[in-house]
Order: C-alpha cells, then structure tokens, then sequence
C-alpha cells in the first residue's frame, strides 16, 4: 500500500497509477543497484522480465528500462488522502518500456510506454458507485508520464485503452 498526497481524479488514473506503482515496485525490490536483465514473478501469477540500462552519476539516476510481461497477474491497492482504497487486479501480457531520470533533489521525470498491450481485469475505488470496478479485456496501449521539481511538486498525464486523465 502506497499512500497518495492527492485524491484519485478517475478510473483511468487508478489503473494507470496502479500499473505504475507495480513496475516501481519490481524496479526498487529487484533491479536498483543489480544488473539489469531480471526475469520476477507477478504476484498472483505469470512473469516479468527487466532488460535494459540504468547509470548513476552525479547523483542522478537515469533509466532505459523494458519490463515484459507474461500473463503478468497482480493486485495493487493504492490508498489516497481522502481514505478512498483503489484496488487494481489485472493480468498484463506485453511490454512497457521506462525512460527517464531521478535525482537527489527529489526531481524527477518518468515515462512510462507500452503499445498493444494485452490486459483483462478489473480496477474498483471505494468512493466510486458508478463503473466500479471498471472491467478491461482487450488489447490496449498505455502511457504516463510523471514530473516532479521537488518533493511537493508535481504533475501526471496518462492514458489506457484510449481513455486519459
């Protein structure tokens, strides 16, 4: 669980920043500070494969990252300032790749990408009666991308399935 300074403006952003959240995860616990070329289990089922470049220098960190997934099955639960709980379960079979930089000042850049991405699911807020939980199954491309210029200041963007936030 992960708490969020901000409330959850939508659904989109729930499935969007729980696929985030997931990938930070396996980044933090299994490739920050090893070689990157990682093959982890998903939580519920499947794997993910982590390929690709990450240096340090100066006190920045800059990634070129691949995580390939297949039948990538998980449950993330997010819970945001105003108490409200987003639970994502979804199965992923594809590839997202991860670029950007992260300093020491706490700033940073983040991008995430993924296209044709295989996903079914569901993703369910507690603070929404209407489309939750939200069901995917289908094929569908991914985007976020994350900036920050402090440890208070940030701004996000992301779609899936064609819908954004």
């Amino acid at each position: 669980m992960y708490l969020q300074s901000y409330r959850s403006p939508t659904i989109q952003f729930d499935t969007i920043y729980g696929i985030s959240e997931v990938l930070r995860s396996v980044y933090n616990n299994s490739i920050s500070s090893t070689p990157v070329d990682v093959t982890v289990s998903c939580s519920v089922g499947g794997s993910m494969k982590v390929t690709g470049t990450y240096s340090t220098s100066s006190s920045v960190t800059t990634v070129d990252l691949a995580y390939t997934m297949s039948a990538c099955e998980f449950e993330q639960v997010n819970t945001y300032s105003d108490s409200s709980k987003a639970t994502t379960k979804l199965k992923i079979t594809g590839t997202i790749n991860q670029t950007g930089t992260i300093s020491s000042t706490q700033s940073y850049t983040k991008k995430l990408a993924g296209s044709s991405l295989s996903i079914s699911g569901t993703v369910n807020n507690s603070k929404y009666s209407v489309n939750s939980p939200y069901s995917y199954n289908g094929t569908c491309d991914y985007s976020y991308t994350l900036t920050a210029s402090s440890s208070s200041s940030s701004t996000s963007t992301g779609s899936i399935c064609g819908m954004s936030y």
